[in-house]
């Protein structure tokens, strides 16, 4: 096991954050992709001109970030003893749990804004519940990445509504919101054909039609229920 997972593990286990030492033990730059492939001068020399100060910034945020997924995760009551289980699953193949814990962390560590950080730990419980395949939890951390923040009070909405559309409330009557939840396959209407794309463009009346689609559904049991 290496040294990141067992960080991660360490900190999920832990009664308290340590926020100085998150970074510390979870951002090891050796374990960068782009290490190897651009070199350590590249890496570092991007940062340069504010190197002392963008340094101290980006490992506040991300300490910041890595608290957000982590409380998700802790938020159901067995947390250490499904991250335990999921070690075991790879005791055979460590370096798999090695690559998604990396891949994770680097995903936590680009990502702008913390709301979306909340999401992505709510998909991993989902994914360490066993109610998302692996391939769903990476399908479903990409939709995140293409919501924008807006979106998600939108389609919690939605899910809230019975699946239904409300499109009765006005701060939800923004169309090209719900047209974007039906390109991303969260939402669907029988004016789009299968592969999402529009026979027309829906007008306010025809948006009443709308609903969760399969996938909408599943994305939004995963990171709108209660995980306890």
């Amino acid at each position: 096991m290496s040294n990141t997972v067992k960080a991660l593990l360490e900190l999920i286990g832990h009664n308290k954050l340590d926020a100085a030492q998150l970074a510390a033990d979870m951002i090891n730059l050796l374990d960068h992709p782009d290490w190897a492939s651009k070199g350590a001068l590249d890496i570092v020399s991007s940062l340069l001109p504010f190197a002392e100060l963008s340094i101290k910034l980006h490992k506040k945020f991300t300490e910041y970030k890595l608290a957000i997924f982590i409380e998700q995760i802790r938020s159901h009551n067995s947390y250490n003893n499904l991250f335990q289980d999921h070690i075991r699953k790879f005791q055979d193949h460590p370096e798999k749990l090695n690559k998604e814990v990396t891949k994770v962390l680097l995903i936590i560590e680009q990502e702008k804004n913390e709301a979306r950080v909340k999401y992505y730990g709510r998909l991993y419980l989902a994914y360490l519940e066993t109610k998302l395949t692996e391939d769903e939890f990476w399908e479903m951390v990409e939709i995140t990445q293409r919501m924008f923040i807006c979106d998600f009070e939108l389609i919690e909405n939605c899910y809230g509504q019975n699946g239904k559309v409300n499109f009765d409330e006005k701060k939800f009557r923004v169309i090209y919101r719900y047209d974007r939840l039906i390109q991303i396959g969260l939402l669907r209407s029988g004016k789009y054909i299968g592969n999402g794309v529009a026979l027309q463009i829906l007008d306010e009346k025809e948006h009443c039609d709308l609903e969760l689609s399969q996938l909408g559904e599943k994305y939004c049991k995963a990171v709108f229920c209660n995980n306890k």
